[in-house]
């Protein structure tokens, strides 16, 4: 059995990356090259957040 996984651990991780910049823009790059235009908005929230700590999802 696979145990699952802590989403706020991966969240906390992911912000911490996300502080990079290098790190960001990737990110941003990877997001950009979705389908979904839903994404790369995800993906600048996210990326805001990492950078101040105060966008909440809703």
């Amino acid at each position: 059995m696979i145990p699952m996984v802590n989403i706020k651990n991966y969240k906390k991780h992911l912000l911490e990356q996300l502080q990079d910049p290098e790190e960001a823009t990737a990110y941003l790059n990877a997001a950009l090259h979705d389908d979904d235009p839903h994404v790369f908005l995800l993906a600048l929230r996210d990326i805001a957040e990492a950078k101040d700590g105060k966008v909440e999802r809703s």
